[in-house]
């Protein structure tokens, strides 16, 4: 049963009040697909459960009892389990067809004699069910197994050595009443206890908090609204506000989300949407974090490249660098965004602004600086899961020079055209060095969530994929 609702903690990373940074649903044929392969995994794990044994004296001549009661190989057909979902709060799990095997010793003392033996009981036809409540409790999902109901159907007993008659039909009956009732009862426990300590073990394992590889930046997942259970899926609402790993409850000064969109019925079974909000986030934290600053020197430009970063090619641009500090003297921009860059999205495009400064050196001498605005485009795309972005193009809309130490006035049209020259060169090195790692979305072991498909709408970028499931065998601690 714990299996069952373990595809939901695919969602709780991403996914009370504030507005979402982030939005995930997962459909109710997704988990319908899951079960599949989670009930029978499941099942095949669950213990051995034992029962109290019992005794009676059937009359003044005959003391009988059973004992080592064992019932343990629960199997079930996943096609003909149910999950249910019950709004606002309920997922409900019904596993029909439901069998299971009971093992027993057994004896008895007589005046005629006494007798011992073992037996065994094949049980068909049996029904589990329970809820599941859907919560949140600081920024956490919480979920709570309820209301479980076992109900042991067909039965057929059998018995290894001859047991006198009355203690046959004695046994018989006790597993048709008391010790049906004993076994219905420890089932049912093993869901409620066992089952619940499961999802705990698997919610203490996930993080509000996390990290994007060594970038000094985590993401806050925190749960900003109540999870919604509607009858055809799951929706999870999720802060996911880009931080300094140093400071993780730091708000960086960003516009709040736009409304995102409900879950898509006629879409792909799991289906995440990040607004531009978390985007903008994830740039101011970079901008703290020193993510995006760069410095451009001579030994990254190409031999072939007709731009050379020495005094005598950019005298050309600044009249009196080569006069000043010599010719053919290396030089090396250092390039940071202040404030940091903010992107906006469309449908089918993604447009930022990055404002920033520039400094120009000559050997380890500041030159001058350099205010600029730059304008790009980039795109994004699914890699294993992950979430990666494209510079496709940068051009710099205006430039100005400041605190010179040149007597002549900067070529800041000349300007403009080569650092648009130097993007080209420079937009790959940023792409590899800072895009390349992308952002890791949630998964779960066994779930195979590299297939899917990114759009981009108006405020937010969504993935949509459909899981494949390998759980030929799935740990439950």
């Amino acid at each position: 049963m714990a299996t069952i609702m373990k595809v939901l903690l695919l969602l709780l990373p991403l996914a009370l009040a504030q507005s979402p940074g982030l939005q995930a649903g997962v459909s109710l044929s997704a988990i319908q697909g899951f079960k599949n392969q989670a009930i029978p995994a499941f099942l095949s794990q669950v213990g051995t459960i034992s029962i109290p044994g019992q005794s009676t004296q059937l009359d003044l001549s005959i003391d009988a009892q059973i004992s080592n009661i064992q019932l343990s190989n629960l199997r079930a057909d996943p096609a003909t389990t149910q999950v249910l979902f019950s709004p606002p709060e309920l997922v409900g799990v019904e596993v029909t067809g439901l069998q299971l095997s009971v093992n027993f010793d057994w004896g008895f003392t007589s005046d005629l004699g006494d007798g011992q033996g073992s037996g065994s009981v094949a049980i068909n036809s049996s029904v589990l069910a329970a809820n599941v409540t859907v919560g949140a409790s600081a920024g956490h999902c919480t979920l709570l197994i309820s209301g479980a109901s076992m109900v042991i159907g067909e039965l057929e007993v059998s018995f290894e050595g001859d047991p006198l008659a009355d203690v046959a039909d004695w046994i018989l009956n006790l597993f048709k009443g008391h010790v049906k009732d004993l076994m219905e009862e420890s089932i049912e426990n093993a869901v409620l206890i066992e089952g619940q300590q499961a999802l705990n073990g698997q919610l203490s394992q996930l993080s509000i908090y996390v990290p994007i590889g060594n970038t000094g930046i985590s993401v806050n997942y925190d749960l900003v609204q109540e999870p919604v259970v509607q009858p055809t899926y799951i929706s999870i609402a999720s802060l996911a506000m880009f931080v300094d790993s140093n400071d993780p409850n730091s708000t960086p000064p960003v516009a709040p989300p736009a409304q995102l969109p409900d879950f898509d019925a006629s879409g792909q079974q799991i289906q995440i949407t990040i607004s531009d909000y978390t985007l903008n986030t994830g740039l101011y934290a970079a901008a703290m974090a020193g993510r995006l600053q760069y410095t451009i020197t001579p030994d990254l430009v190409p031999a072939s490249f007709p731009l050379k970063l020495d005094t005598t090619y950019l005298n050309a641009l600044f009249p009196g660098l080569e006069a000043k500090y010599g010719s053919n003297q290396p030089c090396s921009i250092q390039c940071s965004a202040s404030p940091p860059p903010s992107v906006s999205t469309t449908p089918g495009d993604l447009n930022g602004v990055a404002t920033g400064s520039c400094l120009l050196f000559a050997e380890s001498t500041q030159v001058l600086g350099l205010a600029i605005t730059l304008d790009f485009s980039a795109s994004v795309s699914l890699a294993n899961w992950e979430v990666h972005g494209q510079i496709l193009s940068a051009e710099v809309s205006s430039v100005e020079a400041f605190n010179s130490t040149l007597t002549e006035a900067v070529d800041t049209e000349g300007l403009s055209y080569t650092l648009n020259v130097a993007l080209r060169l420079v937009a790959p090195v940023l792409d590899s060095t800072y895009l390349a790692t992308g952002i890791t979305l949630p998964h779960i072991e066994n779930l195979n969530l590299n297939e899917g498909e990114v759009t981009l709408g108006a405020g937010y970028v969504q993935i949509q994929a459909t899981p494949q499931y390998n759980l030929t065998r799935m740990e439950v601690e």
